[in-house]
């Protein structure tokens, strides 16, 4: 016992050095963790900042954040540990093709919140394969998926068909709805996070959908296999019906992160369940094969360098090499305009407040879809409003780190306020 201790911990501290050391760095590592910084601020997610998703993997995370203070490694810990305790889950049943999963893992570079639903839901699995399966537990567990990512709902479904204590399963679900609403209740949050987690996915969808892809047919081969594999088995195979509704975090967006994320249950059904040694073993051989040499290859991504900035939350985070120097250029700016509001309408905006260690607020964060049903609307009213009493600036980057943030936003102040400077680093308006 002591020796899987051991190999887990030692796991686990690679894993993080390897995210932390040498993966990609992207804007996603810092939004979650920024949505947990907010809460160890005192700030509640929906009201004083936008999230679309259900609040559980934030507020585990703040409790690292609160225990060990404002360090960016702790996020890659926690998905560490996470990605470690999958695989472990996984070696109980398929053994060293394990280790596919474990490397699959790796070459996810934008994770977050859908490696604790994936965390769980392997849990799930583990547990079905005992037909003597607590219901309680299993309701349990779909819950904290549930307060994961709210599209995880659907999981409730299989969940009253199997159970065998339909009764005692509805009531489990009907107390953590009940928990949640009264936590968004006491908080005054209840609206916003209806519009930003249910009315905004509107936007979300429409906005960020992916173009049809190898990937996108792929997922559709994948589910229709799934639906025909359930109708053969009359829905008696329930390890089916729950990987089929899993699928649905990889929707709207269909790319490769998310399509790995929904392939390792099945992945793990096929190496458990499916016995085909040597079909099994090639695609072992060439998950593991792939993920090597894609890993590798990161570590040779050029644009990147290691953050020499002691006092930087992300002390020795791989970043890309001018975000130092964009660094100094915020902190020298903010002194210039310390008397006015300071609007970030920037992919970086979390990014320099948790460096600069300044309060986060719900315009740091205006990707599409994320400021709930038609939010651009209200937050260029909202803006306006106060602009017309008050001095504002607006820091807006290039076009080239605009990707996912509301062009309309943008276009409509760089239209209706003054340009006070143009860097390549940065582009300051004001009124």
């Amino acid at each position: 016992m002591k020796k899987k201790i051991i190999i887990l911990i030692l796991l686990t501290v690679l894993t993080t050095l390897y995210f932390y050391l040498y993966s990609v760095f992207t804007y996603d590592s810092v939004w979650n963790y920024g949505f947990a910084y907010n809460i160890v601020h005192g700030l509640v997610p929906y009201k004083d900042y936008n999230m679309i998703i259900t609040p559980l993997f934030p507020y585990l995370l703040s409790i690292l954040i609160l225990f060990f203070g404002h360090k960016l490694i702790l996020y890659y810990i926690f998905i560490s540990i996470l990605i470690v305790l999958t695989s472990y889950i996984c070696y109980k049943k398929i053994g060293y093709k394990s280790i596919a999963v474990f490397f699959l893992l790796l070459a996810i570079h934008e994770l977050g919140y859908n490696v604790l639903a994936l965390f769980l839901f392997m849990s799930l699995l583990y547990l079905l394969d005992n037909d003597d399966a607590n219901d309680l537990l299993i309701a349990i567990i779909i819950g904290l998926m549930i307060l994961t990512k709210q599209t995880l709902g659907l999981l409730i479904i299989p969940s009253i068909i199997y159970s065998k204590n339909k009764k005692k399963t509805i009531i489990t679900y009907i107390i953590v709805f009940l928990i949640f609403l009264c936590y968004l209740i006491i908080n005054n949050s209840l609206l916003q996070f209806v519009d930003y987690c249910f009315f905004g996915m509107f936007d979300f969808t429409s906005n960020n959908g992916t173009k049809f892809t190898l990937v996108t047919l792929g997922e559709i081969i994948i589910c229709f296999s799934l639906v025909l594999a359930l109708i053969k088995s009359k829905l008696k195979n329930k390890e089916l019906f729950y990987i089929l509704l899993f699928q649905i975090i990889v929707f709207p967006i269909v790319d490769g992160v998310h399509f790995i994320i929904t392939f390792i249950p099945i992945l793990y059904y096929i190496f458990y369940r499916l016995n085909y040694k040597y079909i099994n073993y090639l695609i072992y051989m060439t998950i593991l094969s792939f993920t090597v040499v894609y890993n590798l290859l990161q570590i040779d991504y050029s644009l990147d360098t290691l953050n020499s900035n002691k006092n930087s939350f992300m002390y020795k985070r791989r970043i890309q090499n001018y975000l130092n120097d964009y660094f100094i250029y915020i902190r020298e700016s903010q002194k210039k305009y310390k008397e006015s509001r300071i609007y970030f309408l920037d992919s970086r905006a979390y990014l320099v407040k948790l460096e600069l260690n300044t309060k986060i607020n719900k315009y740091d964060l205006i990707n599409y879809g994320n400021m709930g049903y038609h939010g651009d609307e209200r937050y260029i009213r909202e803006i306006d409003n106060y602009c017309d009493k008050h001095s504002c600036v607006f820091f807006i980057s290039g076009d080239k780190e605009i990707k996912q943030m509301n062009k309309r936003i943008i276009d409509y102040v760089k239209k209706n306020y003054n340009q006070e400077a143009s860097s390549s680093l940065e582009n300051i308006y004001k009124n």
